[in-house]
């Protein structure tokens, strides 16, 4: 038995390999590779997965990892920060595509438990997915790829009760409400009170010992992930609520990070035996039945659920612009979602098993033509930005307002050179206008006093249209050089007498930057060599000297702490 399970998975990961090569080849997330690697494992060695019941746990481990780093990621205090705003536009956005995309199902003829399912499965994006695709174009820290990482959180926390809800009611007499609701809630306040015990006396005096041994604390972390889901699978709460739960006590220790290293191997190893399965479970002798709502859903994913999402975030305010961006990211089903049908198949609350197919080809479309949108966004808004014309996202009237008044010194993205230049910059000039695309950096700012306008800097229209007149000098602190290109471009063609600075991490950059009219590029990099040859030529190697500037520096940092914005720009969503 042993050497057979071996053999099939020698098989499985070697087509896998193959497919995955090629995926790498035409750019595709890995996670289409793994789908498609089933799909073609079912059709022509059908023999490996189906009735090989020895790989199922392999599957379900890669689902217990998955839902544990989820979990790490939902960090309390991170969610905190999304704001009300965050959470209302995250919540809107799942109960508006969960509405139509169930009355879609209806359309086509499904009961109304499997269109419920169908509606809210379709409303979650792919968190690995985006995540995946944003940190490889270095955007999750860029407005829209905060708005779309927001919706992301707050679906998750969505999935996460929803799946509490499915593994609480599949327990329970569907007749008795009171008792499962009033059974329900004294699990969740007894769990919640002995993991809050143990999370806040137990674990942060425990882990630092454990974590001497690196060893022992990658078993600490995959023993509590697995201990925690056995204890809501016997309390009838699930493992996948356990797992979850697991990561989001975690979330906040100082060992996250050791931790999420030595178990995403293990993660991306086991989940690909899950999404293999979910591949192998395609039926291509269902598909000319369900071609026209494979059709149909696909649209609705790939185009209408990201229409809602830019409204959303239209009448909160944004810039089409970073509108769209963040919803053409989202225009995708979320791995949970695969999740959430297998679960209302197991529990025959869908009927029809052959849905599991056909579901798994939306995603298939879904996921490979958003990853094109995230990877190719600007391209296509600048395609496409005529018609977005009728999409909510216009000047607002603090925008009027700051706008019919001149300023002296304007600077692009506060938060990106920290409080201390405006500072520095008060003393001498007291007509300062502070632009960023930061929401909460705009909040912070107007609590504080200062004159601020919340946009988006590289856009071009706005520089166009921005009063800078009386202006005597722009200080971009934004790092990507495209937007620094439009800003420096835009500004010296009408106003060559404004001075303007703006920074860069790349030589060859600065050098374009200078020739297109930049008058200072600053580069950190340079300020920090020289800052430390300075410091080195003054101390040498007078301890004391370095012992006087720790405490100065651990002064300056603890009083930047203090200031709230400097601490939502040093958290992390990713």
């Amino acid at each position: 038995m042993s050497q057979q399970v071996f053999i099939s998975l020698s098989v499985i990961l070697g087509i896998v390999l193959i497919i995955m090569g090629i995926m790498r080849f035409f750019r595709q997330p890995m996670i289409i590779g793994y789908i498609i690697a089933g799909t073609v494992i079912g059709i022509f060695f059908p023999s490996l997965l189906h009735g090989n019941t020895a790989l199922q746990p392999f599957s379900n481990i890669g689902i217990s990892f998955l839902l544990f780093m989820v979990g790490m990621e939902l960090n309390p205090r991170i969610i905190k920060e999304l704001g009300k705003s965050s959470f209302i536009a995250g919540l809107l956005q799942v109960i508006a595509t969960s509405i139509i995309g169930f009355f879609i199902a209806r359309w086509f003829g499904c009961d109304i438990m499997t269109a419920g399912y169908l509606g809210i499965a379709f409303s979650f994006s792919s968190t690995i997915v985006v995540l995946k695709l944003l940190s490889d174009k270095e955007e999750t820290e860029s407005t829209f790829g905060r708005l779309s990482i927001w919706v992301l959180i707050i679906q998750d926390i969505i999935v996460l009760l929803i799946f509490l809800a499915i593994a609480s009611y599949s327990h329970f007499d569907w007749g008795n409400d009171f008792a499962i609701i009033g059974t329900l809630a004294l699990k969740i306040i007894g769990l919640g009170t002995a993991i809050y015990v143990a999370s806040r006396h137990l674990i942060p005096k425990i882990t630092p010992k454990i974590a001497e041994s690196s060893e022992f604390l990658f078993l600490f972390a995959i023993g509590r992930c697995m201990l925690l889901g056995t204890v809501f699978y016997y309390l009838w709460l699930g493992i996948e609520f356990g797992t979850l739960v697991a990561g989001i006590v975690l979330s906040n220790s100082n060992f996250k990070y050791e931790i999420t290293s030595k178990i995403k191997s293990l993660r991306d190893f086991f989940i690909v035996m899950y999404f293999v399965l979910l591949g192998s479970q395609v039926s291509f002798v269902w598909v000319g039945k369900y071609i026209p709502m494979i059709l149909i859903f696909s649209l609705f994913i790939l185009i209408i659920k990201p229409l809602i999402t830019m409204i959303i975030f239209g009448l909160m305010g944004h810039t089409k612009k970073n509108n769209f961006l963040a919803g053409s990211s989202l225009g995708q089903i979320s791995e949970f979602s695969f999740l959430l049908i297998g679960m209302g198949v197991a529990l025959w609350h869908i009927k029809d098993t052959s849905l599991i197919s056909t579901i798994t080809i939306i995603g298939l479309l879904s996921i490979a033509a958003s990853s094109y949108f995230i990877l190719y966004g600007e391209k296509i808004y600048l395609i496409i930005k005529p018609i977005l014309k009728y999409i909510p996202g216009s000047r607002n009237e603090e925008y009027k307002k700051r706008n019919q008044e001149e300023y002296e010194v304007i600077i692009l993205w506060y938060g990106k050179f920290w409080s201390n230049l405006y500072e520095t910059l008060i003393k001498k000039h007291k007509n300062i206008l502070v632009i960023d695309e930061h929401p909460a950096i705009i909040a912070h700012l107007k609590k504080k006093g200062i004159p601020c306008i919340y946009w988006d800097a590289g856009d071009v229209e706005f520089i166009k249209e921005l009063n800078i007149k009386g202006t005597k000098m722009i200080i971009s602190t934004i790092k990507k050089f495209e937007d620094n290109m439009v800003i420096v471009k835009t500004i010296k063609a009408k106003f060559p007498h404004i001075i303007v600075i703006l920074i860069s991490n790349h030589v060859q950059e600065s050098i374009k930057l200078y020739e297109e009219g930049a008058d200072d590029v600053i580069m950190p990099h340079y300020i920090w060599a020289y800052h430390t040859s300075l410091m080195l030529e003054e101390y040498g190697f007078d301890l004391q000297k370095f012992g006087e500037n720790k405490v100065s520096q651990i002064s300056q940092l603890r009083n930047r702490h203090k200031d709230l914005m400097i601490e939502a720009l040093q958290g992390k969503m990713n």
